[in-house]
């Protein structure tokens, strides 16, 4: 599908809530969020006109996990700046003890995600935080199903070893 056969604006309108729920999934900042889905629909365009697209939503589902990961990266290396998540923003009320411990552990899971290789990261946000399965993954990464699950495994693996050295043993 080359960049002429797509309604821009339509394209937009339908896949806007889940780049972004992608975006702000792994990267717990709706600043960061808003920033992701803007580069991934400019990406889109641009790879629409220099090559076409054969599956418009697995590029902009990919592309939201991929640019969300780097974004995630790139944010470790420098300090925070405040811009988490707002009180408006919350979806359930919990007490502020709370709060401070899933806070703790989501920023914990980011940075676990982020220290992984590529594929893994890639895999696990999309079944984890997307709640894709395997065959859907398997589709929007371009491997094979088997392949999907040996990342995943990896990935898990190597996640439950961070947390093993966090507690400071075996949580089994």
């Amino acid at each position: 599908m080359g960049q002429g056969d797509i309604d821009w604006d339509r394209f937009v309108t339908d896949h806007a809530e889940r780049v972004l729920r992608i975006a702000l999934r792994i990267v717990g900042r709706l600043d960061d969020a808003e920033e992701v889905s803007q580069e991934v629909f400019q990406e889109c365009f641009q790879v629409a006109a220099a090559q076409g697209m054969r599956d418009p939503t697995g590029l902009a589902v990919r592309l939201a996990t991929v640019r969300s990961l780097d974004r995630l990266r790139r944010r470790k290396a420098r300090p925070a700046d405040g811009a988490e998540l707002r009180d408006s923003d919350r979806v359930t009320a919990i007490s502020p003890v709370e709060e401070a411990e899933a806070k703790e552990l989501t920023d914990w899971l980011r940075d676990a995600v982020a220290r992984l290789p590529s594929r893994q990261a890639e895999v696990f946000a999309l079944m984890a935080l997307e709640q894709a399965s395997r065959e859907e993954v398997a589709t929007l990464l371009g491997i094979s199903p088997d392949a999907v699950s040996t990342a995943l495994c990896k990935a898990r693996k190597e996640i439950g070893a961070a947390l093993d050295r966090r507690s400071g043993g075996p949580m089994r």
